[in-house]
């Protein structure tokens, strides 16, 4: 269920909502990972031989997030490559900012859920609100306390001239 409301001051409320869900409907699941934020460091992401980059496309784009979130022990070890919309969430408070990568999904009104992966990101590439990006990492599944949050560990980002569809269905 990586599809989330799009309210420009509550993305991180709505975010973490999701993911509660996700953490009610999978507690009884196969995730031993109980230590909390464990982010993978880059050496762990450089050691990854995979030479094959499994590509997230526009006609699929939600579905096949949610399949990565919902069967991460199957991509844990191999590289997801994808683009969209970069922006920033941060808390209500300010204490915490997280980028993300994402595209608009359907909804009621037109421009109310997105779907995407949070980055973990410290490289050169600095891309501005709402650039169109691509980034290639190896996904992961971070607990957080009560929240399970899909990570891309990114290994590779780039700014792109040409934009893609904005808007996905599925």
């Amino acid at each position: 269920m990586i599809i989330f409301k799009k309210i420009l001051n509550y993305k991180y409320v709505y975010l973490l909502l999701v993911f509660l869900l996700a953490t009610f409907l999978f507690s009884c699941g196969g995730n031993d990972n109980t230590e909390g934020n464990n982010l993978k460091n880059q050496d762990e992401i450089e050691d990854v031989e995979s030479e094959e980059v499994f590509e997230i496309r526009e006609k699929f784009f939600i579905n096949q997030i949610n399949d990565i979130f919902f069967s991460i022990e199957e991509y844990e070890d191999k590289v997801v490559g994808l683009e969209g919309m970069y922006s920033v969430f941060t808390t209500e408070d300010g204490n915490s900012s997280t980028p993300v990568v994402y595209r608009n999904g359907p909804g009621c009104c037109d421009n109310d859920t997105w779907a995407g992966f949070l980055l973990n990101y410290d490289g050169d590439v600095k891309p501005k609100e709402n650039d169109w990006i691509r980034v290639e990492g190896i996904p992961e599944v971070v607990v957080d306390g009560v929240y399970q949050e899909l990570y891309l560990n990114v290994t590779k980002m780039e700014i792109l001239e040409t934009r893609g569809a904005e808007y996905v269905t599925h």
